[in-house]
């Protein structure tokens, strides 16, 4: 008798989101070889794209925020690939999975951002205007969120941040251009009395320019204590 895994893989073969060859099911879905490349990125790392992004935002080096990718988004590796799935193939368990990933690290090497000040962390995602979200079916980011707060055991807050424009693709715009169509762009329905330290979700910070403006959003709010936690990060 087949075995399920087995069965799996006869009847949906499944294929390396790197280098497209057929492999065993695979939570992450890649060979060996790719999961070689994935390569993660130092706190350092994300901290420079974001001391970048705010130059061209603000002009001036006004604190960024601490965060942390999963690995780096280095074009014809596996991680574009997966983003790929997740955004547009709606491919949530796979998404889930990588936020499950990313909740460990956020657990094993900044354990700081975890700790309660005066009430526990919320898991915001970097949300999708209404339309958008009605567009697509879905919001990339949430699925990912939903995994980080599932791994460590938070509350997954949907309503708290919202986005007031359509947002129209970034692919192929300017740094500048990037931040200049991020004016305004978030909304904060802060809760009478809620503080609560936010940790920021998002699927791959390129400028910085959205996590940058969901976060002054959420300072203005009241919101003090920000770490962004993203699945990828495309290398300066």
């Amino acid at each position: 008798m087949l075995t399920s895994s087995f069965a799996l893989d006869f009847f949906l073969p499944v294929y390396c989101l790197g280098c497209s060859s057929p492999i065993p099911f695979s939570a992450i879905q890649t060979c060996p070889i790719c999961r070689e490349t994935l390569e993660q990125p130092r706190a350092s790392d994300f901290e420079a794209v974001l001391n970048e992004g705010l130059l061209d935002a603000r002009g001036d080096r006004a604190e960024a925020p601490p965060g942390i990718a999963l690995w780096f988004y280095h074009r014809g590796g596996p991680v574009p690939g997966m983003h790929r799935r997740i955004k547009y193939g709606g491919a949530a368990r796979l998404g889930e999975r990588c936020g499950e990933l990313l909740g460990a690290r956020l657990l094993c090497e900044h354990e700081l951002c975890l700790e309660p000040a005066g009430c526990p962390p919320i898991v915001v995602p970097i949300p999708l205007h209404a339309v958008r979200r009605r567009e697509r079916g879905f919001n990339q980011a949430e699925k990912i969120a939903r995994g980080v707060a599932r791994h460590l055991d938070l509350n997954l807050d949907t309503t708290t941040l919202t986005r007031r424009d359509y947002e129209q693709s970034q692919v192929g715009r300017s740094r500048r251009e990037r931040f200049a169509g991020l004016g305004g762009a978030f909304e904060c329905v802060r809760v009478s009395g809620s503080d609560a330290p936010v940790i920021l979700v998002d699927d791959v910070v390129t400028t910085g320019a959205t996590v940058l403006s969901a976060t002054l959003t959420l300072r203005e709010a009241g919101h003090a204590r920000i770490f962004v936690a993203a699945l990828g990060l495309v290398e300066l």
